[in-house]
């Protein structure tokens, strides 16, 4: 899934993030251009959780967020590559890895604007019967779906592609080999189900930890 494209003045060439990667930190932001209907030659810039936007000012660089810090580094559109380091621009900026986006604007001119915050991320909180929070599970991260197993005793939480399974109590989480956000447990919690979409159909995929 390809998304946020934005054109670089002045060319064919666009910026764009791809999103199929497994996990947000896998997310790739690529240089492509626009020909026949169709982008042709990208070139993986870098990966990242969030999408990144151009200003030609300061000889032409990119801007994005990473660990809630915008950050500046020069765009070489002839040779198509980054170059230099990143360059700190501000701090405690927010954005929506869910969504790929990062909550900042570049003009022309290289005058920024941004919204205040951190990245939205989840963290998987377990309460009682009487509403009284007793301990959390995994790391803060982006959640679509969260599955409970059928022994109560550990989660199956998904994003995309990607997979995770969470314990109570402990801060880590461990990534499925196959899973998705549609993945389930199994009856007796040993095995994981998966379906996986094809031309005309979809196949069943069982796995095991």
């Amino acid at each position: 899934m390809s998304d946020w494209p934005e054109f670089l003045p002045g060319s064919e060439d666009f910026l764009f993030i791809s999103m199929l990667a497994r996990g947000i930190e896998e997310s790739e932001i690529y240089l492509a251009t626009l020909r026949d209907g169709r982008a042709a030659d990208p070139v993986l810039l870098m990966k990242n959780a969030t999408a990144a936007r151009y200003t030609p000012a300061g000889g032409g660089r990119i801007l994005f967020v990473r660990n809630d810090n915008l950050y500046a580094q020069t765009l070489n559109r002839t040779a198509r590559k980054l170059e230099g380091e990143p360059e700190l621009v501000q701090q405690h900026v927010a954005s929506s890895p869910a969504f790929g986006r990062a909550h900042f604007s570049v003009s022309r001119s290289g005058v920024v604007a941004w919204r205040p915050g951190t990245a939205g991320l989840s963290q998987v909180t377990i309460f009682n019967r009487q509403g009284k929070e007793i301990g959390t599970a995994g790391s803060p991260t982006v959640v679509q779906t969260l599955k409970l197993a059928p022994d109560e005793n550990r989660l199956l939480i998904g994003f995309n592609a990607t997979a995770w399974l969470l314990e109570p109590g402990r801060p880590g989480q461990q990534q499925l080999e196959q899973g998705s956000r549609e993945t389930l447990f199994s009856p007796d919690g040993l095995k994981f189900l998966d379906a996986i979409p094809r031309p005309g159909k979809a196949s069943v995929l069982w796995s095991t930890l």
